[in-house]
């Protein structure tokens, strides 16, 4: 669809294509999905979850560190059920909680479940990088 809004030559299959327009989106492509839905709370993105503490602690600042979930992957944590300060650090949420309850954004790989407008908003970006 980005390639279409340039006019430009369209590609049936974005992991088996080799031609240069397949290779620039893949290129681009993982990244520019992810970076988006992590700079909105996106409804159809939202998963929940209990992390399991970690049996290490924070140097200082904090009691407790957890591990973020990989499956869904988290992109983004949005709150703690308690409502609590936390921190991410890597791959780590930090907090002075010893049960930890989160929301966040997951990595969504089916674009079959990617939402129409979220959809609209990819395109753009994408058309906007093959551009140049």
């Amino acid at each position: 669809m980005a390639l279409a809004k340039l006019g430009a030559k369209s590609i049936a299959n974005i992991d088996t294509d080799t031609d240069n327009n397949a290779i620039k989106c893949r290129a681009i492509y993982e990244n520019t999905r992810d970076a988006l839905l992590r700079s909105y709370e996106w409804n159809f993105a939202i998963e929940r979850a209990e992390l399991a503490q970690l049996a290490t602690t924070p140097v200082y600042g904090f009691d407790y560190e957890y591990t973020l979930p990989t499956s869904p992957y988290c992109l983004r944590v949005l709150e703690m059920e308690s409502g609590t300060s936390f921190e991410i650090e890597g791959r780590k949420l930090l907090t002075n909680e010893d049960e930890c309850k989160i929301k966040y954004i997951k990595r969504i790989v089916n674009p079959a479940q990617l939402d129409a407008l979220f959809i609209t908003v990819m395109v753009d970006s994408l058309a906007a990088q093959l551009a140049i």
